[in-house]
């Protein structure tokens, strides 16, 4: 039997290999001979034993070596290493951030680095040197010494001053803390990295694929200026602009949402690039903790939503069947994007790009497959009752949407 590197896969030795084949070669004529006493119990047994043993940690270290190279197999650094040739990083341990309420005498200054906590010892630091302008109280930035969901306490727990000092007379947090996060697991490493774009690195697709991991993240269109010049649509230089279409629902909130887009933007775009919104435009910030307690201030825009009114026409054939109309209604949201309710059953669909005009072609040859069906005409409007087949023109901060109400089906 072969061991090692095969065309199998990794063939590792056993220890019983091991040690029979130590055991053969120690009755060979050369050595021993075939009357050897090898008895589990016996010197010569019990040395064999023992080197098969340390035969077996080098084979399982060599098994080891192999599968570190696999994506599936591979943990820690190793992993950390692999997922780094497709333009990943784990994602490190994260800070909370909280507003906390300073009340004290007016003119004291609150160092950075000043220190509270809460009862239970979870420490929160300031951020930077400020000033008390108003004696009842005055909200500052802090963030957590430590990181991990730990450090997300609820709010009116930071009432402690680790170090009294002359001027500050008391805290406490009006909302809780957030944004705290365990660092990455494997687990969660390995998938994200089996989830990106193929693109890789922090291309544009590679940015516009992070973006659209998000949940309730619905469109995403990612502009670039390469040039070292404000570019012709009011671009600084080296910057991005990304346009980002969704709406939470559920338990989601929309602070824990735009939450997740600065992080997603934070750890897709490339270091040193800035990340900007057009004026005008319906424009988010969020600020984002690095690992070294750092704030960097993610932006983005909000696209308008152009709802579209589609009307298809058929001409049926016996194949057809009434069932054909829910199943055309679904296919032309899932081109468009929107939002298809069947029955009591909602599903979302990204659709077009924002930005991306709506044209009658696509949602044809998404029609295809559908039995009963001879000829097709689509048409398309932004009011009810459509009666051209023009393209729709979208606007680049705006994406095109559409519901089961807005869509008619007539078969002829």
């Amino acid at each position: 039997m072969a061991f090692g590197v095969t065309p199998q896969g990794f063939v590792r030795k056993s220890y019983a290999d091991i040690l029979q084949s130590l055991e053969d070669r120690a009755k060979l004529e050369e050595n021993f001979g075939p009357e050897i006493d090898l008895s589990p119990y016996g010197e010569l047994g019990i040395i064999l034993q023992n080197v098969a043993k340390e035969f077996d940690n080098v084979w399982q270290g060599l098994e080891d070596t192999y599968y570190s190279k696999f994506i599936n197999q591979a943990e820690g650094i190793q992993l950390d290493r692999i997922v780094a040739q497709g333009g990943l990083s784990r994602i490190p341990a994260q800070r909370s951030k909280v507003e906390i309420k300073v009340t004290g005498a007016s003119g004291s200054v609150v160092p950075q680095g000043f220190l509270v906590q809460t009862a239970q010892g979870v420490q929160f630091q300031m951020i930077e040197d400020r000033t008390i302008t108003v004696s009842s109280g005055q909200l500052f930035s802090f963030s957590s010494v430590g990181t991990g969901t730990e450090t997300i306490v609820p709010a009116s727990s930071i009432i402690e001053i680790v170090v009294p000092m002359t001027g500050i007379d008391s805290v406490t947090n009006p909302s809780p803390s957030s944004g705290g996060a365990p660092i990455e697991t494997d687990a969660e490493l390995r998938q994200r990295y089996k989830d990106r774009s193929t693109f890789g690195g922090s291309s544009v697709p590679a940015i516009r694929e992070a973006i659209l991991q998000v949940q309730y993240v619905s469109a995403v269109t990612v502009y670039e200026n390469v040039m070292n010049a404000v570019d012709s649509s009011g671009r600084p230089p080296h910057s991005i602009e990304i346009v980002v279409a969704g709406t939470p629902s559920g338990s989601t909130s929309e602070d824990e949402y735009e939450g997740n887009i600065a992080n997603a933007i934070f750890y897709s775009k490339p270091a040193g690039i800035q990340a900007f919104a057009q004026n005008g435009v319906s424009k988010r910030t969020k600020d984002v903790l690095d690992a070294n307690g750092q704030t960097h201030t993610m932006t983005w825009s909000v696209p308008i939503a152009v709802d579209i009114y589609v009307k298809v026409q058929i001409i049926k054939n016996a194949e057809w069947t009434t069932s054909n109309e829910q199943l055309i209604q679904t296919r032309v949201i899932q081109t468009i994007g929107g939002v298809d309710t069947v029955g009591i059953e909602t599903t979302e669909y990204p659709g077009l790009d924002v930005g991306a005009d709506v044209v009658g072609w696509e949602i044809i040859a998404n029609l295809d497959g559908i039995k009963g069906i001879d000829e097709v005409v689509v048409y398309l409007s932004k009011t009810v009752n459509p009666t051209s087949t023009a393209k729709i023109p979208i606007g680049a901060s705006e994406y095109a949407q559409t519901f089961n109400s807005n869509i008619q089906v007539v078969a002829t």
